[in-house]
């Protein structure tokens, strides 16, 4: 009986919750949460070929220590390195990967084109 009542408001609220906000906005919520984690992934495996094939340790070069995040080993540090690209050992290069990332996605993808009139 518990579980059908609690299944019972869990629905009603999802109801009311997808009355309240409108689709559209919860898609591109998902959609930004998404290029985010693509920037994050490109970071992350850009910084460990360089660090692993090439011996360039990109968190030394213009760094940007992030001491008060937590430790990559804790269950949220690395969910936080995975999801945004967020750790200790932060830099300059690694925030430039991403919005080098963020920006050719916004350009090939989500840019507004208008198109062209030809006479």
């Amino acid at each position: 009986m518990l579980g059908f009542v609690s299944a019972s408001i869990l629905g009603i609220m999802t109801f009311f919750a997808y009355i309240k906000f409108s689709i559209g906005k919860v898609f591109k919520i998902t959609e930004y949460m998404i290029i985010i984690l693509g920037a994050s992934l490109v970071q992350n495996g850009v910084t460990k070929l360089l660090k692993h094939g090439f011996n360039i340790d990109l968190s030394r070069i213009l760094s940007l220590p992030l001491n008060f995040l937590p430790d990559k080993s804790s269950l949220i540090g690395h969910m936080m390195k995975s999801f945004i690209g967020l750790d200790r050992e932060f830099s300059l290069v690694k925030l430039a990967i991403m919005v080098g990332y963020i920006l050719i996605i916004y350009l090939i993808f989500l840019k507004k084109n208008n198109p062209a009139h030809y006479e």
